[in-house]
């Protein structure tokens, strides 16, 4: 029994044989006013026996769980059938906020149609054209240090290794000398253990290093932090949240570090202290998703800038 919009939907909903709900009644009168032919007439059920789950109902749709989810429109009675999505054992999944939540589950049912993970599923968007030349301001921010950066011309090449595998060719090469036998010269802790250890952008939890004007320049990519440290001893100089992920070393040019971030922002500290110089929104619009236990922009910024 569904009661919505001031009637009792009824009907028999156990086996993929039964028809469904084909009838709503008077809330007051038990009265018939509306009759919609069986399920199996509408679409193909999928599945021999209903899911582990009950049924919902909103102001505009009964929401049956024969095979995943399937959407009766109460004004027509037309059926619209998802197998692909499905709710965990009792719980089910639950329509609110314009969005259809649907939990992890472990279901092996029907397992060849199956959307896994954590789902939050929108209506499509009607068709909106995304303004590629948006003016630059509306997508640029000017932090404290905007104007207040001092140019640091670059090291000595071999001894610099300012971004990510050395230079924009990538070489992942310097002329720079190294001893035959090298000795630990220090060891510093960086940030808590990835979330998901083996798993993600970095499976251990830190990007590699850059190195230049005695600093070396790290990211922490689940706590979204960049570090700055002496190069002599190891000590934090200076650390940076920005708001998601940064799976590459930041680039290190004239007193600057710049780096994009999962958030769909690109970013510009100054060296010096890690204070913001600006960031630009590289991400058409700000929507979001959820990667591997965080949230982070639909068109993050990955990789080396």
């Amino acid at each position: 029994v569904l009661v919505t919009g001031g009637l009792v939907w009824t009907g028999n909903l156990v086996r993929s044989r039964d028809p469904g709900f084909t009838a709503a009644r008077d809330l007051l009168t038990g009265e018939v006013k509306k009759q919609r032919p069986p399920d199996n007439e509408s679409f193909t059920v999928g599945m021999g026996h209903h899911r582990c789950y009950r049924n919902k109902a909103t102001s505009r749709y009964l929401l049956l769980g024969r095979a995943g989810v399937e959407f009766i429109e109460l004004e027509s009675g037309k059926a619209l059938p998802h197998h692909w999505v499905r709710g965990t054992c009792q719980y089910g999944i639950m329509p609110c906020n314009g969005l259809l939540y649907a939990p992890p589950h472990s279901c092996a049912c029907y397992i060849r149609a199956k959307l896994s993970g954590f789902n939050a599923l929108a209506p499509r968007r009607k068709a909106k054209r995304i303004k590629q030349a948006a003016p630059v301001d509306s997508r640029l921010e000017r932090g404290p240090a905007y104007g207040h950066v001092v140019a640091v011309s670059p090291g000595a090449e071999q001894e610099d290794w300012p971004t990510y595998r050395h230079d924009a060719a990538r070489s992942g090469s310097t002329k720079s000398t190294v001893p035959a036998t090298l000795e630990r010269k220090w060891q510093a802790q960086l940030g808590p253990a990835p979330i998901e250890p083996g798993r993600g952008p970095i499976a251990d939890g830190l990007t590699s290093p850059v190195v230049t004007d005695g600093k070396v320049f790290v990211a922490s990519v689940d706590t979204h932090t960049i570090h700055a440290l002496d190069v002599n001893n190891g000590k934090t100089l200076w650390s940076y949240t920005a708001g998601g992920r940064v799976d590459s070393p930041p680039t290190i040019y004239k007193g600057l570090v710049l780096f994009g971030s999962a958030d769909g922002w690109v970013y510009c500290l100054r060296a010096s202290d890690g204070k913001l110089v600006w960031r630009f929104r590289a991400a058409p619009e700000e929507r979001r998703v959820v990667a591997y236990g965080q949230l982070e922009s639909v068109w993050p910024v990955h990789g080396s800038v």
